[in-house]
């Protein structure tokens, strides 16, 4: 299984994770990174995560074939077809649904969308910290128009400088892991309580420079 739930603790994919999901087909990335929907590996590999899928019962064999020949090509003999994923049957209406930069407009086609897949969808949305929805939908749509992968992680690093004092997080990380009482009260609650000069603050240059020049080259 795979998931990227961080929209849900007040925080945004990171590490490279908005390079990755704007890489997916259609607008599976920000169907991902939206709702923090849980895929296995067959969708992992549709959407780009993932190359190839081997069994687990399969490691110890693997692991011994790596170490005795350090020849990677065997992972490709290892792979194996894993039971079909859902993204096939959902495209179009996660291309439909999730198209735009605009998340409320996102939650009101799910909506309208009608049936179980498309509620839940929106359900998710509306669950998770309404700044870092919008943020995640930002940075996603600047990361289909950056040229490398380091145009992400320095967008990403500058919400994670923030992300304590002036956004959402440790509310998020209180509601997930400590208290775990599953209820964050959000500062902003509602998606139309973050406007866009806070998501551009949230995303600015840093004061002190974004990156360091020796993490670039």
């Amino acid at each position: 299984m795979l998931a990227m739930p961080e929209c849900g603790i007040g925080l945004i994919p990171d590490v490279g994770g908005t390079w990755l999901l704007s890489r997916g087909p259609g607008r599976v990335g920000e169907w991902l990174g939206l709702t923090g929907a849980r895929i296995g590996a067959a969708d992992a590999i549709a959407a780009g995560f993932a190359d190839i899928f081997v069994p687990s019962a399969e490691f110890p064999a693997l692991i011994e074939g790596l170490e005795a020949t350090g020849d990677v090509s065997i992972l490709k003999d290892a792979a194996r077809d894993p039971e079909p994923g859902e993204i096939p049957a959902l495209q179009a209406a996660i291309d439909r649904c999730f198209a735009g930069t605009d998340p409320e407009a996102i939650v009101a086609r799910l909506q309208d969308e009608g049936g179980d897949w498309a509620a839940k969808q929106a359900k998710a949305i509306l669950r998770g910290c309404p700044l870092s929805v919008h943020c995640t939908l930002e940075l996603l749509d600047r990361a289909r128009k950056a040229s490398k992968i380091e145009d992400c992680l320095v967008q990403e690093f500058r919400f994670a400088a923030r992300c304590i004092e002036e956004g959402e997080f440790l509310e998020g990380i209180r509601a997930q892991l400590i208290d775990k009482d599953r209820n964050p009260q959000w500062a902003a609650p509602n998606l139309s309580d973050v406007s866009a000069e806070k998501v551009e603050a949230m995303l600015a240059p840093l004061p002190g420079g974004d990156w360091p020049e020796h993490a670039r080259n």
